[in-house]
């Protein structure tokens, strides 16, 4: 599967993407022939125009990830006028349905036409025979499980009309997977890979057993092994839900003077009654307002509480005194730089707003995962969870988002 997953980043990360104009791929005059070569027949300005449109075509739904449609169209091109480029497109559609075998030839035959091309599809062309291999591997274990079913007397499970109607694979199932409260990271087998999305999600997932990891700041992170089946006549597809609970911080909490009264409030409103002088219990990791109170006088004091990192109880001293800010235990921050050249929308971290696009922006984070949203208004939503570690600087490039 990690295979398969780490064609999939890159597969949906190359040409596609790249900086290849289509005036290149598809100029609007048929090229000139080399001297010794035969001259080649002119193309008719129709044709094409009609192999642009096919061409935009397979683009539009590659990115829909409508990758049956993407091959028809990206073929259709090629007949009007055979472009080399389009061999390359046609091996990433047809791993993204799986067909590993037919896009390693459409890759072949991009790789012959020069030595950039092969070049250019060198990776892709060795991660398809990972691709491949692992298939292979499936298909023997569906053979042995078939063998033993049989062998115990009884019929294996079908695996034509209703698993293929579930996905391009016939053990692809669809899933939903969502927590509460939303927004959380998905994660599912290998950490290592990154996330998947973030919940809600509508998402596919092989049948057998998965190990779920739910993440999201200030929240206490979920491990959780599902085991997938298909759905049978009648039921829903599965769907998958986490309860989040809040990550709890032992603090220790001081006031001054000593006879000042604290109250804790939590970002959701909720307040609880913490007394005078001295506190030392749980409290939820993330943004709070303490208020203190003393003889008519009282003071609001926003503060974060984040763990400390040797796991020992995190020191707050609060003051009534407006001169004063309020502590806590030094804590080992991360630097979160986003990178947003030829972009629009504003950054929010955590849902807060730290900077607007295109300016280059960089924020101090405490270590462990962030949510990452550009929000443009007619746009869909840029999101993205990522790790920031202590001492270290974690770089990521936002994607420009199509519209809503």
């Amino acid at each position: 599967m990690g295979s398969v997953s780490r064609f999939w980043s890159l597969l949906m990360g190359a040409s596609l993407c790249c900086p290849l104009l289509l005036t290149a791929a598809l100029p609007a005059q048929a090229e000139a022939p080399a001297a010794a070569a035969p001259e080649a027949p002119a193309v008719p300005d129709d044709q094409k125009d009609l192999a642009r449109i096919a061409y935009l075509a397979g683009r539009e739904a590659f990115n829909a990830r409508q990758f049956e449609e993407a091959v028809r169209q990206f073929m259709r091109a090629d007949a009007i006028v055979p472009k080399p480029l389009l061999h390359f497109y046609i091996a990433q559609a047809q791993a993204g349905l799986g067909q590993w075998v037919e896009a390693r030839e459409s890759l072949r035959k991009f790789a012959s036409t020069s030595e950039e091309a092969a070049a250019q599809a060198a990776t892709l062309a060795a991660e398809l025979e990972l691709a491949i291999a692992a298939d292979a591997v499936r298909r023997a274990r569906e053979g042995v499980e078939d063998a033993i079913v049989k062998a115990n007397g009884s019929t294996p499970p079908p695996r034509s009309a209703q698993r293929y109607a579930l996905g391009t694979n016939v053990r692809d199932v669809p899933v939903q997977i969502a927590s509460n409260p939303p927004g959380a990271a998905i994660f599912v087998d290998d950490l290592e890979l990154g996330s998947i999305g973030n919940t809600p999600l509508d998402t596919r997932l092989f049948v057998g057993p998965h190990l779920i990891a739910i993440e999201l700041p200030n929240k206490k992170p979920v491990r959780r092994v599902v085991q997938i089946t298909v759905p049978q006549a009648g039921e829903e597809i599965p769907r998958i839900s986490f309860d989040l609970e809040p990550l709890m911080v032992t603090v220790a909490v001081t006031s001054e003077p000593a006879s000042a009264t604290v109250w804790y409030f939590a970002a959701d409103g909720a307040r609880r009654k913490l007394g005078m002088g001295q506190f030392k219990g749980e409290l939820p990791a993330g943004n709070c307002t303490f208020l203190l109170q003393q003889g008519g006088r009282d003071r609001r004091v926003p503060f974060v509480i984040v763990p400390v990192a040797d796991g020992s109880d995190t020191p707050i001293r609060l003051s009534l005194n407006e001169t004063e800010q309020a502590r806590g235990a030094p804590v080992r921050v991360g630097h979160l730089r986003v990178m947003m050249e030829g972009l629009q929308g504003d950054l929010f971290v955590d849902g807060a707003k730290v900077g607007s696009a295109p300016t280059e922006t960089v924020v101090d984070l405490p270590p462990g995962p962030h949510k990452l949203e550009l929000r443009r208004t007619g746009h869909v939503t840029w999101i993205q969870t990522i790790k920031v570690g202590p001492d270290s600087e974690t770089v990521v490039y936002p994607s420009d988002m199509p519209e809503d």
